[in-house]
């Protein structure tokens, strides 16, 4: 499967939306194109059985997904989610590989010529996604905003905790660099352009360990 790590993330089964499954089919005949593999999987999942109780604030569906431009060469490229307050928006081509990377584009842009790399792949697009969207639902933790990066600070992380997939170009609500993320005795975000932290999020069971983290960012 390809969000395997996004299943053991939450902690649930794969289970595919027959309804979804027939809709993509319907969009690609529309479309005349082949939505990537790794696309495919993510909208159709059934996450009304994959959120199982919890709140998952990002759940894709078909409907999240449409075609930038229905003629041309623009028509290779799929949307597949937009910001919320109408600044980006996030695509994937379907001629790159089944597991495409996923880009950043402007609001008004439907040729996809602003297009610069928010994600490698999309399935760290998907497990950043909602990782990102656990940091919100299991509440607490410490968050700071607008302070320094530290020299040291990121090798420090590496050395002491698993990196997970980072994106850039874009932070949740603001442009960013890249957002760096970090997990294991503590699960660390970092959206950081040049020395900059735009803003960071610390939470862990070991406070300990998280105070001296959250102490990088002061």
């Amino acid at each position: 499967m390809w969000h395997d790590a996004v299943y053991r993330l939450l902690d649930v089964t794969s289970a595919i939306d027959a309804e979804a499954g027939q809709e993509v089919q319907a969009l690609e005949w529309r479309w005349r194109v082949s939505v990537p593999a790794a696309v495919r999987e993510w909208v159709v999942g059934d996450w009304r059985y994959w959120k199982a109780g919890k709140h998952i604030d990002y759940a894709p569906n078909t409907a999240t997904l449409r075609q930038l431009a229905p003629t041309g060469r623009e028509a290779r490229f799929l949307v597949i989610d937009e910001d919320g307050q109408g600044c980006c928006a996030f695509v994937v081509a379907v001629d790159e590989g089944d597991d495409p990377p996923v880009y950043l584009i402007g609001p008004d842009d439907t040729a996809a010529e602003s297009r610069s790399l928010h994600a490698r792949s999309f399935t760290e697009y998907a497990l950043a996604t909602v990782w990102d969207s656990k940091q919100h639902e299991d509440g607490g933790g410490r968050w700071a905003f607008s302070r320094a990066l530290p020299p040291g600070a990121l090798p420090w992380l590496g050395e002491r905790l698993q990196r997970l997939p980072r994106t850039f170009g874009w932070a949740g609500n603001r442009p960013c660099e890249v957002v760096h993320r970090f997990t294991g005795r503590a699960d660390v975000l970092l959206a950081v352009s040049g020395d900059e932290i735009h803003h960071s999020h610390v939470n862990g069971a070991d406070r300990a360990f998280v105070e001296q983290i959250a102490d990088l960012s002061r």
